[in-house]
């Protein structure tokens, strides 16, 4: 084979940078038409769970979900539609609410919850929604992940979220009724933000970008959700003297400045200047589009910024700093169990479980180079790793349920540890529920596992003397205390009623269970003897958080923390007399009370959890003989006169009058626009700068099932066209679609015989059927039927390709009927810049049968892709792609330019059987750059490998002769690329080589699209 390649000298250079200006331009201009999905769709809230670690997820989530999957696309993981949804709709005052027959019961709730809302919204920023809210509620999570209003996968920790393109609402209705008003307040600020700033005005909606904290810390604000646990970090925060400043927040997007510092932002603008004040500053916010943060705070604040956070600086001291003067630490009550290690060689272990014996335990372990759980077996004096019992079975279920890192947090361990000591038990995700594990104990093999299907959100697991598991989960959106027997496989609701029962322990006799419920908005333990299950017995009382019991091995007490002081701290209580103890008073939070046997370690005889400096540490400490202070749990108790008040309001907050006129059996059919995406490319093909531009237009119904999407593409002045329909209501998926393409390709100028032609053409009309099933969130089967008709117009009569010649035959024109099926598989592992562990595969194959048209030809793709994590965010990228094509009339398959062997033209080569592989180091820059509206994120630098080659059937390929390659094409190089708002864009300086020297100079290239 011939290669022919020109150097890029400065006028080229000139041009280059010119066309990028346009295409930027361009794309910019593309996107005024409708908002940007990917820049807008990121008020997404994880579980928005009182007291969680992890309670509530950014839009960041969203983001990198959007990056790994998407329509069009070959890859992606699967949303798996189980259940059919006949909604109905009821109008209430400012909301079409949309609900289905089974979930019926929690329709007044629901409706009086966000009238609540919208009441509060009103008063707070003065202003009315322009327009109706469709908010979609589901009466389980399980439920809310096959919504198709979001198009791509969402993860367990995903609470709600609310989009502004069409301002939808959606969410599941499975908390409590205090924390579902926290939800819908916090959601419908959300619609106020989008009406209040944006207005409908489509420019202003793409031009404005307020740092995230402003929104989500309004949300919260609004909500009042400032929990224990997020006050557990601001004082960590004060302690080590890490306020940042309003500009430092707006750079620095996360959970902690977004919700956390965020909400006690709007609370000190609340306290400071009433909420007055934070209608102002809300003003000055939209007035600057939210580009000025600073000025917005001067204008409505009569003070300039670097005061503003100074008093803020000085809020934030004066309400914690007190409590880290008079508080102890960790180490003053007992002895880290990774003291001895090196900081970043400690291990992050959560929800610990002691063994029988007292000499081990099991704790959830972070990888954090690949983000990967695992259940780990520890030494209790060392802390050193014995054995991961979950590398084997990890391919049995999608994730680990760690609550706080793979779902929202709740209450109770993780994982419990039988008391013959052979056992672990815990919950793997399979969708569309959970299955329950018991693994042994030495080797991690899985001696028994049970699928709940029938129930929903399953968690914290308890193995009693007996071998039964008790658990809580959902049933028909009641949460109760359920008991699984692995002797007879039965399953055994134990409370059922309509009181929220989670995190169940047993006692070491058996007889009795001791767990969290819902009482007044707060936790409580409750305590159930099973001779008597509909009988139970109030524990702990008052307005606080108790939770995480955990029995003394005598069965005398019940070890479980609080935040009764407004710090987690732990307690314990005698059962006999009611009589509560308090055993430590740190600042930070203590957590996961698990008590040894006697005498079974020289450190202590209780393991815990603690927060502090930032991070978690398991700690042993021995029970004091004198506990820090002493009182009846009965104290506790409200006067009846409260308790009263406080039931009728809460009663009185879910309570509405329902007008069954407002029911309607379907919702609106109308069309919106869903998605925008762009695409662009300028490189040099045959020797001339050329531009290449892409754009998709995707409307959908209101709940998402049908979509319809309109590609347009040019290059080098053709125009392509496709359009598609998607039907996503059921689990098999299937779609038409209508092509029309008209692509240059190379072959040789017989004019010149070192250089190429690129006036040649393939044009294509057609239109296919097509359906996918998902087999799981990883895996899916494709299949397709279409009807082509393909052209090849060439420049010269003969044609060649590296530089033998051949006829244009070789290049079928006719019609065809091909028949496809693909399988897909993606197990890749994400973070914010893109993939970064696991792998993705896809193998097509297709058959246009003879006698049925005029082309007869089988073809194999596959495309293989791997992720090697060298550190954090550091990887090795590796890319391999091999096409055949066989039969009568083969297929042709170009290849050539962009990602695929950098450095040459698009679409340079082609013949019926081509392969290319990509090597890639990836490494970051910068994480995020913002000038006003303008956002640059995850600039990331890379060196690349790329070889490849194509050739016709009956042609010899030869690898390497003469020590040197022969018909392989390679280059080599670097790059950046950078995240320009929605706009992956990709810049390459490549080199070609022949394993023996360069050849040519160095070339330019650009593109904006998705990185492999």
């Amino acid at each position: 084979m011939k290669i022919c390649s020109r150097p890029t000298g400065k006028r080229g250079m000139r041009k280059g940078l010119m066309a990028i200006a346009m295409i930027v331009a361009l794309v910019l201009t593309f996107a005024t038409m409708a908002p940007v999905y990917a820049q807008q769709v990121d008020e997404t809230e994880a579980a928005q769970k009182s007291g969680s670690i992890i309670k509530k997820g950014t839009g960041r989530a969203i983001q990198m979900q959007m990056r790994q999957t998407g329509y069009s696309t070959s890859y992606g993981k699967n949303k798996v539609t189980y259940d059919q949804f006949d909604f109905w709709v009821y109008k209430a005052p400012h909301f079409d609410i949309m609900y289905y027959q089974e979930e019926e019961a929690q329709l007044d709730e629901v409706v009086a919850f966000s009238e609540e809302a919208y009441q509060r919204l009103r008063r707070l920023l003065n202003h009315d929604l322009s327009k109706r809210t469709p908010i979609v509620y589901y009466q389980t999570h399980a439920e809310f992940e096959q919504t198709h209003i979001f198009p791509y996968f969402l993860p367990e920790g995903v609470a709600a979220f609310a989009e502004p393109t069409i301002n939808r609402l959606v969410l599941p209705v499975d908390d409590p009724p205090d924390e579902l008003l926290k939800l819908l307040v916090h959601e419908i600020t959300h619609i106020f933000e989008y009406d209040f700033f944006y207005g409908g005005d489509l420019g202003r909606n793409l031009r404005m970008s307020p740092p995230t904290w402003v929104m989500e810390g309004l949300a919260e604000h609004t909500a009042d959700n400032l929990t224990s646990l997020d006050e557990m970090m601001l004082r960590d925060v004060v302690l080590m003297d890490q306020i940042p400043t309003i500009n430092q927040m707006s750079a620095n997007s996360g959970f902690f400045v977004d919700y956390v510092l965020g909400q006690v932002v709007y609370d000190y603008i609340a306290d400071q200047y009433g909420e007055d004040g934070v209608r102002i500053f809300m003003g000055e916010v939209r007035r600057d589009l939210g580009q000025d943060i600073d000025r917005g705070i001067e204008r409505a604040f009569n003070v300039n910024a670097a005061e503003f956070n100074e008093k803020f600086r000085d809020y934030l001291r004066s309400k914690y700093l007190p409590n880290v003067l008079e508080d102890d630490e960790a180490d003053d009550f007992g002895i880290g169990i990774f003291n001895h290690m090196e900081n970043e060689d400690r291990p992050a272990a959560f929800s610990p479980a002691v063994s029988p014996e007292g000499d081990e335990f099991v704790a959830i372990s972070l990888d954090r180079k690949l983000l990967k759980l695992d259940i780990m077996r520890f030494d209790m004096d060392t802390g050193e790793a014995l054995e991961n019992l979950t590398d084997g079975v990890n391919g049995d279920y999608e994730y680990l349920i760690a609550q706080g890192l793979t779902v929202g947090y709740r209450s109770g361990a993780d994982m419990s540890w039988s008391p013959n000591g052979t056992q672990v038990a815990f919950f793997g995700r399979t969708p569309p529920t959970r299955t329950l594990y018991a693994i042994d104990s030495d080797d991690g093999e899985v001696d028994w596992k049970k699928k709940l299907d029938d129930l929903d959100q399953a968690m914290s697991p308890d193995i009693g003397p007996d071998g039964r598991v008790a658990f809580g989960a959902h049933l028909n959106g009641v949460r109760d205390i359920w008991i699984y027997d692995p002797s007879n496989d039965q399953l055994l609701n134990v409370t059922q009623d309509e009181v929220y029962d989670y995190a169940p322990v047993w006692s070491p006799d058996g007889r009795i269970l001791v767990f969290t419920s819902h009482a007044l908005g707060h936790k409580k333990l409750f305590m159930v003897d099973l001779s008597r299950p509909q009988q139970r017995v109030q524990l702990t009382f008052g307005l606080s958080n108790d939770t995480q019991p955990a029995f003394s091995r005598d069965g005398t007490r019940l070890f479980f923390a609080s935040d009764r002081t407004g710090k987690y701290n732990l307690y314990s209580m005698a059962l006999a007399t009611g009589q509560v103890e308090k055993h430590t008073d740190i600042l930070g939070g203590s957590f996961f009370p698990q008590p040894l046997p006697q005498n079974a370690s020289a450190k202590g005889d209780l393991l815990f959890s603690n927060y502090g400096d930032g991070r978690y540490e398991l700690y042993l400490m021995d029970i004091p003989s004198e506990s820090l202070e002493t009182y009846l749990a009965d104290d506790e108790a409200l006067p009846d006169e409260a308790l009263a008040a406080i039931e009728q309001e809460m009663a009185d907050a879910a309570s509405v009058q329902l007008d069954q006129s407002n029911v309607s059996q379907s919702p609106s059919a109308g069309w919106h626009i869903s998605n925008v995406n762009v695409a662009g490319g300028y490189g040099r093909y045959g020797g001339v700068g050329t531009a290449l531009a892409a754009m998709s237009i995707e409307v959908s119904d209101l709940m998402g099932n049908h979509r319809i999407v309109g590609v347009f593409g040019s290059a080098s002045r053709q125009r392509n066209l496709q359009g598609m329909y998607f039907n996503q209501r059921r689990r098999l998926n299937w779609g038409v679609s209508g092509t029309h393409q008209r692509l240059f390709f190379f072959t040789q100028d017989l004019n010149n015989l070192n250089d190429y032609d690129r006036e040649s053409f393939f044009e294509l009309d057609g239109v296919e059927i097509f359906a996918s099933y998902p087999l799981t969130r990883d895996f899916r089967v494709e299949l397709s039927a279409g009807y082509y008709n393909s052209k090849y117009l060439f420049a010269n009569r003969l044609e060649t390709t590296g530089g033998d010649f051949i006829v244009g035959s070789a290049y079928p024109s006719g019609r065809s009927m091909p028949l496809g099926v693909s399988l897909i598989a993606d197990k890749a592992r994400f973070r914010e810049f893109g993939p970064f562990g696991g792998w993705r595969s896809r193998v097509d194959f297709r058959y246009s049968p003879p006698n049925l048209a005029e082309l007869n030809y089988q073809e194999w793709v596959v495309d293989h892709r791997m992720y090697f994590p060298i550190t954090e965010r550091n990887i090795i990228a590796w890319r391999s792609w091999l096409a055949w094509s066989q039969g009568e009339t083969p297929n042709v398959f170009f290849m050539g330019g962009l990602n695929q062997l950098r450095g040459y033209d698009w679409l340079q080569f082609s013949g019926n059987r081509a392969w290319f592989m990509n090597l890639e180091y990836r490494w970051p820059f910068i994480d995020e750059l913002r000038a006003g509206m303008m956002l640059i994120s995850d600039i990331r630098g890379l060196f690349f490998l790329d070889m490849g080659g194509a050739w016709f059937d009956g042609m010899e390929f030869v690898f390497v002769e003469d020590g040197q390659l022969k018909d392989v094409l390679a280059s080599f190089g670097g790059g950046v690329s950078i995240d320009f708002g929605p706009m992956p864009m990709n810049f390459y300086i490549s080199q070609h080589f022949n394993g023996k020297e360069f050849i040519g100079r160095p070339r330019f290239d650009f593109y904006i699209g998705p990185r492999f």
